[in-house]
């Protein structure tokens, strides 16, 4: 008797658990997906979430393109409201290079005096 009990409990919390995820599940407004496709076709959406800042819905997308990635806020409606990305350091101009190597200089460690 026990054992079944036990059984029930376990076989409820499953599925508790599973509509908890398949809840959380992100689906995106098709406004949103467009503006995606539209703007970055060959980008792979790799997740995807909802937000709401001062009464406003946003949507945000983690993409990747290549190696390039990218996310994005969108507004219900499709406009992007923010992007951040990725840079990689080699594609960014000399001239940064310069004045980064000359702004954030790394100070070298010595010994403690005694």
């Amino acid at each position: 008797m026990m054992l079944l009990v036990f059984i029930l409990v376990c076989s409820a919390t499953l599925v508790m658990a599973q509509e908890k995820k398949a809840k959380g599940k992100v689906v995106l407004p098709e406004a949103v997906l467009s503006a995606f496709k539209a703007a970055y076709p060959k980008a792979e959406i790799k997740a995807a979430s909802k937000e709401t800042d001062k009464g406003v819905t946003y949507y945000e997308v983690e993409s990747i393109d290549g190696k390039q990635q990218r996310d994005i806020l969108y507004i219900a409606d499709g406009k992007a409201a923010e992007i951040e990305e990725t840079l990689d350091l080699a594609t960014l101009p000399k001239v940064w290079h310069r004045h980064s190597a000359k702004s954030f200089r790394v100070p070298k460690c010595s010994k403690p005096k005694p």
